[in-house]
């Protein structure tokens, strides 16, 4: 039975989103009007993802969102006329991303499916509070143990035909909390798509919570011809090699690096068209 604090807790949890719903939209710093958390609002959110995001987005054709939560991302690329496809599971979330959507006028090319992407089909279980943290992995949130959402779930590969994808530069921001490998294992339409994305795809190691599959990520971009870089809020680009990311004794893979972030993943003639983004270290 949950404590007194946690029932709390989840209460305030469903009145911020209601009250999210409700709000009148504010203009962000990117140029458009939004509706969500109350971070978004401030010029240090998330300053290197959308400097990265803002410059790369006039050069792409589609724009992929795992993990969309109230839809920013969706909103940018959007507003610089990219067609845009969004995934995220949580019902108020898509009414937010609805929301923002409608709100500026971007419903044009903008397709939303309302469901979690892993290696399976089917409806399980998220958990924590509706909150950017919220994952498929039991653990990965601190407030897994006070909610749990019974979701869909289904294979990008059987969501997305690979006519959508030919053809295409494409942009991808996978954000899904630790479950970015078992989404991988059955997106080879898009992993391997010509000519090959542009993925941004945040890892965090193994130590934030258990039987984390975060090497399997990194794996699995080498094999597909994939190089990887890690940049921080200024830009300052690092390129990392399988054997600077990737330690294997025996059975045993481990990632190389202690703290988490964003890494891009991208093929060697993406990079040459797009290595003066970076302050190369």
């Amino acid at each position: 039975m949950k404590s007194l604090r946690d029932q709390y807790r989840i209460l305030i949890d469903r009145a911020n989103t209601m009250r999210r719903l409700r709000a009148r939209p504010r203009k962000v710093a990117d140029g458009f009007l939004f509706s969500g958390h109350k971070g978004v609002f401030l010029n240090h959110w998330e300053t290197g993802e959308r400097k990265f995001v803002s410059k790369l987005l006039p050069n792409v054709d589609l724009f992929v969102n795992f993990g969309a939560h109230h839809g920013y991302y969706c909103c940018m690329a959007l507003k610089a006329n990219v067609q845009t496809i969004a995934f995220e599971p949580i019902p108020e979330n898509c009414a937010m991303i609805a929301k923002n959507v409608r709100e500026n006028g971007l419903e044009e090319n903008f397709s939303l499916f309302p469901m979690a992407v892993s290696n399976k089909t089917g409806i399980v279980e998220m958990y924590g509070l509706n909150r950017p943290t919220t994952s498929l992995l039991k653990g990965c949130s601190p407030t897994s143990h006070l909610k749990t959402w019974h979701v869909p779930v289904h294979k990008i590969d059987d969501v997305v035909q690979a006519s959508a994808f030919q053809g295409k530069k494409i942009l991808v921001l996978m954000d899904i909390e630790g479950s970015e490998a078992f989404a991988l294992e059955c997106g080879k339409t898009l992993l391997n798509s010509d000519p090959k994305p542009i993925w941004i795809i945040e890892i965090f190691p193994k130590k934030r919570y258990e039987h984390s599959p975060a090497h399997r990520v990194f794996e699995m971009m080498f094999d597909a011809g994939y190089i990887a870089f890690s940049f921080d809020d200024s830009l300052n680009g690092q390129r990392g090699s399988q054997s600077s990311l990737v330690e294997i004794t025996g059975d045993v893979v481990n990632l190389r690096f202690e703290e988490g972030g964003n890494f891009v993943f991208c093929s060697n003639e993406m990079t040459d068209a797009f290595a003066h983004l970076f302050r190369r270290t």
